[in-house]
């Protein structure tokens, strides 16, 4: 896969600073150091593994930049944050609605979905200066396609975690 042999850079949030990430385009896997350390429901999925780690999404980060977009989903709230809005539904957490019918979670359950994520999963990326954004999309859904990351439910068509991704939906759109 082109992307793959491309520079890759990797963001831990346990060791390097939300600074070191670049303010452009691309696109980014987010790989767990420990599947226990997931909810339960995620221990026995079928994983495909990039430098060793378990891939559990795939993402891009629109015109936001890949620092906002990576803060977005560590240190920010479901309502800007799809794998946020994912484990969170998985862990059970409690939700506060927006008048548009969007949500996120109550702080104290962001906050612990906030140790999840920092204490766990690793970001790995690639600028993507030179793509159109329909070749990015295009990119994304390859990717998508490669890995078969089980928290992405969108252009994610695998049959492998296929029962999951349609529980993890009915979780998501459960109203609490």
């Amino acid at each position: 896969m082109y992307i793959l042999k491309s520079q890759k850079l990797l963001f831990d949030p346990l060791i390097n600073e939300k600074r070191e990430l670049p303010d452009c385009n691309g696109i980014y896997v987010l790989c767990s150091r420990d599947l226990s350390c997931l909810p339960e429901s995620m221990s026995n999925l079928d994983y495909a593994y990039y430098e060793n780690y378990p891939v559990v999404y795939v993402g891009i980060s629109g015109k936001q930049g890949l620092r906002k977009r990576n803060n977005n989903h560590f240190r920010g709230t479901a309502r800007n944050s799809t794998i946020r809005r994912s484990i969170g539904s998985l862990l059970g957490c409690s939700r506060e609605y927006y008048k548009d019918g969007k949500y996120k979670f109550v702080k104290a359950d962001e906050e612990k979905i906030s140790y999840l994520m920092n204490n766990n999963l690793v970001f790995f990326h690639w600028r993507l200066k030179s793509f159109s954004e329909k070749g990015i999309d295009e990119m994304e859904t390859r990717m998508i396609e490669y890995f078969n990351p089980p928290l992405n439910l969108f252009k994610n068509n695998s049959p492998i975690n296929r029962d999951f991704r349609n529980e993890l939906r009915i979780l998501r759109n459960r109203k609490q």
